[in-house]
């Protein structure tokens, strides 16, 4: 059993806190959904799991659609420990974690995550896989930033 809990709701809190700029609940699922159809689900989820493995909240919110993807247990608690050579992951996931995960460092991304990645994704699609970290980190940030309270059923 993961410890990366799947809970399925959090989005709720998001988009009221969201909304006190009206258009930006809107616009933050656009680029997410641009950025993911540029990419094979599996790789998307698996990227947006590393960028928000340090935010419950919003790795809350993306568990549903990413187990939908394919994410196993296994694989989310290798995501959880960073072990990017974990053998449940394909080549390209391998590579996707690794470049998601030095992404996500703020140190640079070496030339060898580069190429890596670039032996699975064209050159649109690593542009894609970037800017999906980008935005995944940017909600996670949010989310840490002004604590999103609990969700509220309605």
């Amino acid at each position: 059993m993961s410890r990366i809990t799947p809970a399925g709701e959090g989005a709720l809190s998001r988009d009221r806190v969201l909304s006190h700029v009206p258009e930006l609940p809107a616009a933050q699922k656009a680029v997410a959904a641009a950025l993911e159809r540029q990419l094979d689900p599996l790789l998307a989820a698996t990227a947006t799991a590393v960028v928000l493995r340090r935010s419950p909240y919003e790795l809350a919110v993306a568990m549903p659609g990413a187990c939908a993807a394919g994410l196993t247990d296994e694989m989310l608690e290798a995501i959880e420990d960073e072990d990017w050579t974990d053998p449940s992951f394909s080549d390209a996931q391998k590579a996707v974690f690794r470049f998601a995960l030095m992404f996500d460092s703020g140190h640079g991304m070496p030339d060898a995550d580069f190429d890596r990645v670039r032996q699975h994704l064209d050159e649109p699609a690593t542009v894609a896989l970037a800017a999906l970290c980008a935005h995944a980190g940017s909600l996670a940030r949010l989310a840490i930033a002004l604590a999103y309270p609990p969700d509220e059923k309605e």
